[in-house]
C-alpha cells in the first residue's frame, strides 16, 4: 500500500455543520475516542473555525506548494473522502 498524507480542506460551512451535528448528537456525553471528556460547545472554537480559512488558508497553501513532491491528497468534502476510502480499502464509511 502506498502511504499518502491526507488533508481535509472542507469549507467553513461544512466544518460548522460537522461541529454542530456532533455536538447535538453527543452533547454532555463522553465520546469513546476521547475518554474522560464530555462533549461541549465553546464560542472560542466556533470563532476559530469561522476564521480558519482567512487566518491559515494561505499558510496551508504555501505548505502544500512546498511539498509538491510528496503524495498529498486534499479532500474538499466528505463525499471525496468517502469515495477515496471506498476505493482504497474496499469498505464503505460515512464520516
Amino acid at each position: 500500500m502506498i502511504y499518502y498524507h491526507k488533508f481535509l480542506n472542507y469549507s467553513t460551512i461544512a466544518r460548522l455543520k460537522g461541529i454542530f451535528s456532533r455536538y447535538f448528537k453527543t452533547r454532555g456525553k463522553e465520546r469513546p475516542e476521547i475518554p474522560g471528556c464530555k462533549e461541549k460547545m465553546e464560542w472560542k472554537f466556533i470563532k476559530f473555525t469561522i476564521s480558519w480559512n482567512k487566518t491559515k488558508g494561505n499558510t496551508i497553501d504555501e505548505i502544500l506548494k512546498r511539498n509538491k513532491d510528496k503524495k498529498i491528497i486534499v479532500f474538499k468534502n466528505r463525499r471525496e473522502l468517502n469515495k477515496w476510502y471506498q476505493e482504497e480499502f474496499n469498505k464503505k464509511i460515512e464520516l
